[in-house]
């Protein structure tokens, strides 16, 4: 039968990144800025470059301490590094083959700070093998609405799983593979039948301020060239005039005020997410789906060696 796929939508399904959207955004600065102007992320200075990706790399390690710990961010939704770990030894037994995130969100380095997180949980790179968001250009036939909404087909995903970095194989069938989100997609539903799990959305909106301290001590922590950051953001995230004057200072504080002022009405830093939910549940009644199969199979191996075993002793008693 070969490894199972396990499939997940991101947002309000695996996390909700709402309140550290401007952050993960401004780290993966180059990457943010070539989906706006190709020519200007290329002027980046590589010394810029090497910064933030030691930053970034920071900011993964210390937001995945703060949700291990008594009191998680939230951002993850509560119980996937779980359900994530027990993947992960489904994966090394062979039974699982690999993880994707399929997602309907435009900003790739987003899904890609959600797979980071996990993987540096685990210990590895090579749980979930791709990150599949709405601009992914195997997804055009899916792109026929306005951006970020769109339905989920079979086909597309299949071919996505086939011809691209998973390499399944080419007889993929729906029962190898298990699909959760939180929102109807009709035509996933009625190709994976059960396997389809929709689950309960996840909505808890982070603290803005816990997370802007993680930000702001990764920046400090690479020593950022500020005046050059500063300008190479300018244009992505700073649009109005109280925007430019909350950076007359030139600082890192300057910078999280403006992102503060487009991250409202998130949750004061002392409310704790809630506990792992139905959404989780049926996450791991899924895994042990794939547990069962192994152990089934193995009984039935060790009964029949049993029944032999107990007509040999038998023949011999009559002999």
């Amino acid at each position: 039968m070969g490894g199972r796929y396990f499939i997940f939508d991101m947002d309000e399904t695996l996390a909700e990144l709402y309140s550290v959207y401007y952050f993960i955004a401004s780290l993966r600065l180059k990457e943010t800025m070539e989906i706006i102007n190709k020519d200007e992320a290329n002027n980046i200075p590589e010394s810029l470059n090497t910064s933030l990706n030691k930053a970034y790399n920071k900011f993964v390690e210390d937001v995945l301490s703060e949700e291990i710990s008594n009191e998680p961010l939230g951002i993850l939704r509560p119980g996937v590094l779980d359900v994530m770990t027990r993947l992960y030894k489904l994966q090394k037994r062979g039974l699982v083959k690999h993880v994707l995130i399929y997602s309907n969100n435009g900003h790739l380095q987003s899904l890609e700070f959600i797979r980071d997180l996990i993987h540096k949980h685990l210990g590895t790179n090579n749980l979930i093998m791709d990150c599949i968001h709405w601009y992914h250009p195997m997804r055009d036939e899916e792109r026929v609405i306005r951006p970020g909404v769109a339905n989920k087909t079979w086909n597309v995903i299949r071919n996505i799983m086939v011809n691209g970095l998973c390499n399944a194989p080419s007889d993929l069938r729906p029962d190898n593979v298990f699909f959760f989100d939180d929102l109807d997609h009709i035509d996933l539903q009625r190709a994976l039948g059960n396997n389809y799990y929709k689950v309960p959305a996840y909505n808890f909106k982070s603290s803005f301020d816990r997370i802007a301290e993680i930000y702001g001590k990764a920046l400090e922590s690479v020593h950022i060239d500020i005046d050059e950051f500063i300008e190479y953001i300018m244009d992505i995230f700073l649009s109005t005039r109280e925007d430019y004057s909350k950076i007359r200072d030139r600082s890192i504080n300057g910078i999280i005020d403006v992102f503060r002022g487009k991250t409202r009405d998130t949750v004061e830093d002392n409310v704790m997410p809630p506990s792992p939910d139905r959404g989780i549940d049926m996450m791991m009644a899924a895994i042990k789906k794939v547990e069962g199969v192994r152990k089934r199979k193995r009984f039935v191996r060790i009964s029949t060696k049993k029944r032999r075993g107990y007509r040999r002793a038998k023949t011999a008693r009559k002999n």
